[in-house]
């Protein structure tokens, strides 16, 4: 094969994927937002208290049949925990700080980019899988789904914080939790991650994990600059 057609095909594969990227953010946008539109907290907090609960009784199970689910019927579950993180997280942005004239500004993107910084953190670490996908590829609902399960137990604590409004005594309790939770949804997403690239290979895996990792790394500093603290994932 000549030069000239390994460019023409490498062009055509890069603009095939570039649309296919482009086609599933906008179906999992969609998914998303006819999924909040039909969220019924009174009617739909007793499955997402069972969705919760699988995860901590059973959490490599849960995490495999959610992967394995076509029609991403858990998205609506794990939509529902990021509403509630962001809920306490506007909350504290409001009654957790002092407003005065000279701070009303800084206080106001401080809560932007606090409410901002869980939703970018969850999407830049789907897309990264997304793009390391191969044979494996998932759609980005998947990935999302699956990202937001593993970081469960980090986000109860994240949920649990919003008793700092109340105490600030509770601090005691919620920091050492805090680490202890992020270890484990670490923990998880080392194996939610293996399981969506369908790695058996943890020699090989440990590698791509790695290079995962890093790149998240990267985005996290980078955004350090914006004063958009995403999670450590």
């Amino acid at each position: 094969m000549s030069e000239e057609s390994k460019e023409t095909k490498n062009k055509s594969e890069v603009k095939e994927e570039t649309e296919k990227v482009k086609t599933d953010t906008k179906t999992t946008f969609n998914d998303a937002k006819e999924t909040i539109r039909n969220v019924n907290f009174k009617e739909d907090a007793k499955v997402t208290s069972g969705y919760v609960s699988g995860i901590i009784k059973k959490p490599l199970e849960t995490l495999k049949k959610i992967i394995a689910d076509r029609k991403n019927t858990n998205l609506k579950n794990a939509l529902i925990i990021i509403i509630l993180w962001l809920i306490v997280i506007l909350l504290t942005s409001i009654f957790g700080v002092h407003w005065t004239k000279l701070d009303i500004g800084y206080n106001f993107l401080e809560m932007i980019s606090g409410l901002l910084a869980p939703l970018i953190g969850i999407a830049v670490y789907s897309y990264i899988i997304y793009f390391m996908q191969k044979s494996s590829k998932r759609n980005l609902t998947t990935n999302i789904t699956v990202v937001t399960t593993s970081m469960i137990p980090m986000i109860l604590v994240q949920i649990l914080s919003v008793l700092k409004l109340f105490s600030y005594e509770f601090i005691k309790i919620i920091e050492p939790l805090s680490i202890f939770a992020t270890v484990i949804s670490i923990v998880l997403i080392y194996f939610s991650t293996k399981e969506l690239m369908d790695e058996e290979d943890d020699n090989t895996f440990i590698k791509k994990f790695c290079s995962i990792q890093f790149i998240y790394f990267v985005v996290y500093f980078v955004l350090t600059f914006l004063r958009i603290n995403i999670p450590i994932i």
